[in-house]
């Protein structure tokens, strides 16, 4: 029987309908399937250990390349590095092996990764293949190493990165190694960064990313020591004490520290000496503990200078150049960072070292801040004077006034020092006291010459002197000395040249004196008198510096009148009359220069009781010199006083001024009296013009009553 249309059409219907529920199906298991996959893989990712992080040290390790796991020899590194090379070991917790192994730590502040394009084949190229969360870190490094590559400066960015290219056994240690750019921010200490590893299992597609790995590194700080000294120079024949200074540069400290003072083949006592310790804010005596050697004696070291300079051992009794006297072991202990530590240890110079330059073995022995002990070598030069640095004599400048100088006269009060200055421009008068410090009489044929440091300084008076015996104590020598203006505000230097006998040996030495060059103030006053400023009266004088430098932060000041018979500073009496009772303050005037005279204005408060007359006024001048010392001067003037004249206190004025009112008030009355009459003519000229008009008026009615009364006739 032949099927109908509406039954084919839904068979039709029925068929897509399956269809389209069996593709759901299959699409439905499909996912299901790869959520399942998924799911297995995150549950064997979680329950597999990641690498673990073991242990990190700085090492002298240049670029970080290489899969070399065994620990290399730890550095010391301190803040302001630079580059270094920051190992970070950890370990293969997992059950399967591991490899292509790439890690991206993250660095604190103080910390700037420096990224490199290495050699090796399989580290060419920086960047691989990672999982999707680490695309983005990993472009921003292709970025870096092109950057690197093309550039000669290394690029800094804040996560450094480091890779392992070999295959690492569960269980085992690997290395990577992070270039690290240590700032000066970067401090002494330890820090924390977070490491994110990225890695693959052997056998297994696909990476494993490993986050926050916590990583703990330490700045341990360097250990940087130096030696100098303050006294370079010994004294032949003489135990010389010999200031060594040991400073910490470094920003670690140095512990346990022992300073030698001995050559190869030394045996040096255990004697321990007291060291001095300071730093840049305190400075401290410690004294440690000693010990003597077994016989109670004083050890000596011998070195002796060869002709090539190397140092040689002698015996104390052969042929030495300089022996190291006492002590030669030093226990210093801890030196901080910028600590100094001072040792002072005897030196002899043989008489045969004179003129020569020595060295003295210096060796170091300390711990580091790693915990290691390192020992280190310094050649310290010195210098062995070719003869004693003895002065007989000592100069100094004496009071002209009192040149004659008891011969018991004690050092004390001898060499007492007066005004080291000299006046520029001028001939000045010295006397230079040139003092014995010996006890040595048999001091023959002393010859002394002034010799000056500058030729704008010049000898005008002897120069040169020359005693047989000296039997004072004090030799005075009388001069004269000129220096020019251009020297002023410069120091100058006289050097004394003594030649004299010994004990019969010739010797010669030079000293020296500092004298400073001033300039000099002349402060002279003139034309005083009084002047009205704006109806009010002014003190007016001129200042005129005559000196040939200028006179700093004048100030001028009127004060009580300072008698003219009198000496400076006394003030005249009481019966004197004064041109004021009270005395304007005191006025600020500037820099007076040299050669250039000053108009001074004091205004004044004069009463009116003063009569007019000469009255005699004193200003005090306070000014500074170069050096800022303070100077006031005393000028004195007369000045004459005529007060103006008012007419309404005298005679006449008491007239004028009787007479000015009167006259102004006839002038009043006669302009009352003008204005009344001519009031008075206007009022009549009306009036006369008002009767003429009723005149008028009444004619014309008359005239008008005419001629109505002709009209009516």
């Amino acid at each position: 029987m032949p099927l109908s249309k509406a039954f084919l059409a839904d068979r039709k219907k029925f068929h897509f309908i399956l269809v389209v529920f069996i593709v759901l199906l299959l699409a439905l298991s499909s996912i299901l399937q790869t959520r399942y996959n998924q799911i297995i893989d995150s549950y064997a990712q979680l329950t597999e250990k990641i690498p673990g992080f073991q242990d990190s040290y700085w090492t002298d390790k240049t670029v970080a390349a290489g899969n070399d796991s065994n620990k290399l020899e730890e550095k010391e590194v301190g803040p302001g590095e630079g580059v270094a090379t920051l190992a970070i070991v950890l370990v293969n917790k997992a059950q399967s092996d591991i490899s292509a192994i790439k890690g991206y730590l993250s660095l604190p502040n103080g910390f700037e990764a420096v990224e490199r394009r290495y050699g090796n084949s399989d580290t060419e190229s920086t960047v691989t293949s990672l999982s999707n969360n680490s695309n983005m870190l990993l472009n921003n490094i292709n970025g870096l190493v092109a950057n690197s590559s093309s550039n000669m400066q290394p690029n800094i960015s804040n996560v450094a990165f480091a890779s392992h290219d070999s295959i690492v056994r569960p269980g085992n240690q690997f290395t990577l190694y992070f270039d690290i750019y240590i700032t000066n921010k970067a401090k002494v200490g330890t820090y924390q960064g977070n490491l994110e590893l990225v890695y693959s299992k052997v056998l297994t597609s696909g990476d494993i990313t490993a986050k926050d790995i916590p990583i703990f590194f330490r700045v341990p700080g360097k250990v940087i020591l130096d030696v100098d000294t303050k006294n370079q120079y010994l004294t032949p024949s003489k135990v010389n004490k010999l200031s060594i200074d040991v400073v910490n540069k470094g920003s670690a400290d140095a512990n346990g520290v022992i300073i030698t003072i001995s050559n190869d083949n030394d045996n040096t006592a255990e004697n321990l000496a007291p060291v001095t310790r300071s730093s840049p804010t305190k400075s401290v005596q410690q004294i440690n503990s000693t010990s003597s050697t077994p016989d109670n004696t004083t050890s000596a070291t011998t070195i002796s200078s060869t002709d090539d300079g190397n140092i040689d051992n002698n015996s104390t009794t052969g042929s030495s150049s300089i022996t190291t006297v006492g002590t030669q072991k030093f226990d210093v202990g801890v030196i901080g960072p910028n600590q100094i530590v001072s040792i002072d240890p005897s030196i002899y110079p043989a008489t045969s070292a004179a003129g020569t330059l020595q060295n003295l073995n210096i060796q170091i022995s300390y711990g580091n801040a790693l915990g290691n002990r390192e020992t280190i070598n310094y050649n310290l030069g010195l210098m062995i004077t070719s003869e004693p640095k003895e002065s007989n004599f000592n100069v100094y400048l004496q009071n002209i006034d009192n040149i004659n100088i008891n011969s018991n006269q004690s050092k004390s009060n001898a060499a007492n020092s007066y005004d080291k200055t000299i006046t520029a421009g001028s001939i000045e008068n010295f006397v230079f006291g040139i003092q014995k410090t010996t006890t040595d009489n048999d001091i023959q044929d002393l010859v002394i010459a002034i010799q000056p440091s500058s030729e704008s300084i010049k000898i005008l008076g002897p120069s040169r002197w020359s005693f047989d015996n000296i039997n004072n104590n004090v030799l005075p020598l009388n001069t004269t000395v000129f220096a020019s203006s251009d020297l002023i505000g410069k120091p100058v230097q006289l050097n004394f040249n003594l030649d004299y006998i010994l004990n019969g040996v010739a010797k010669s030495e030079t000293l020296e004196l500092g004298l400073y060059v001033d300039g000099k103030i002349t402060i002279r006053a003139y034309d005083f008198e009084i002047n009205v400023v704006g109806d009010e009266p002014n003190l007016v004088l001129n200042l005129l510096n005559e000196g040939n430098v200028d006179a700093l932060f004048t100030t001028a000041e009127m004060i009580p009148p300072i008698s003219t018979n009198m000496p400076s500073g006394i003030a005249v009496n009481n019966t004197t009359l004064k041109l004021v009772e009270e005395y304007p303050p005191m006025q600020y005037l500037g820099d007076l220069a040299e050669n250039s005279p000053l108009p001074v204005n004091i205004p004044l408060k004069i009463p009116n009781s003063t009569e007019p007359g000469d009255y005699p006024v004193s200003v005090k001048i306070s000014y500074k010199d170069n050096l800022r010392n303070d100077h006031q001067l005393i000028v004195n003037g007369t000045v004459n006083y005529s007060p103006e004249v008012d007419d309404a206190n005298s005679d006449t004025g008491l007239f004028s001024g009787l007479l000015g009112p009167i006259i102004i008030l006839v002038i009043i009355l006669l302009i009352g009296i003008i204005a009344y009459v001519i009031v008075r003519r206007i009022q009549k000229k009306r009036n006369s013009q008002r009767i003429g008009t009723q005149d008028h008026q009444n004619t014309d009615s008359e005239d008008d009553l005419d001629s109505i009364l002709r009209d009516n006739d």
